[in-house]
């Protein structure tokens, strides 16, 4: 498999970051805390769930008494199969299709142990958080933003590796932690175990 990118650090380490395409669905994890329910002519998002049209969705989040709910929007690229999901109405592009997909929401359970030490807007507050972050990460999953790393000794053997790593920034998405590897504005790198500095170099992806 073909890296996206390549990190040469000082003492003659090699870090590969790849897409990841082996990582399920992160609305399948048991720490999943919002609920995703969408309807698409063609593709299944969100949720498992038996509603068929956006009214009977619209109605069961209603008489889901202090629930906090998020409309979500979607963007398709209908040539490319690109997919962007957002808490905001979206404009329209070329060869795009847009519209509301669904609701997302955090149920009344979750929404009282948050605000059992907040106020009302800030129960407000951080329920949206929670539900743009749990859209962030599916929307990083829907599009290949998913990534593993492998780091190589100075003989090419590997002497670590782990994968599902979500969003293409490598640093906040925490692999570059993982591997111990320092990357520095400079685009110099060291690994841990170095105490010296060389280049960064990018790999075109031909994703």
């Amino acid at each position: 498999m073909q890296p996206v990118k390549v990190i040469k650090t000082a003492g003659g380490k090699t870090l590969n970051i790849y897409r990841d395409s082996s990582t399920a669905n992160p609305r399948l994890s048991e720490d999943v805390q919002t609920r995703m329910l969408f309807l698409h002519e063609r593709h299944q998002l969100g949720d498992s769930h038996s509603f068929k049209t956006p009214a009977e969705v619209e109605d069961y989040v209603e008489g889901l008494e202090g629930s906090v709910v998020m409309p979500v929007f979607m963007l398709l690229n209908t040539a490319t199969g690109y997919m962007l999901l957002s808490d905001t109405p979206l404009n329209d592009e070329p060869g795009c299709t847009t519209g509301q997909l669904g609701l997302m929401y955090v149920d009344p359970e979750l929404v009282e142990e948050i605000r059992f030490s907040s106020d009302d807007r800030e129960t407000r507050n951080l329920c949206f958080s929670l539900m743009e972050e749990e859209l962030e990460t599916y929307n990083e999953w829907l599009n290949d933003e998913v990534y593993g790393y492998e780091l190589l000794d100075t003989d090419g053997s590997i002497m670590q590796q782990e994968t599902g790593f979500f969003g293409s920034d490598h640093s906040q998405s925490g692999l570059l932690d993982d591997a111990q590897v320092d990357v520095y504005n400079d685009g110099t790198a060291e690994h841990v175990s170095e105490s010296c500095i060389s280049e960064t170099e990018e790999v075109a992806d031909e994703a």
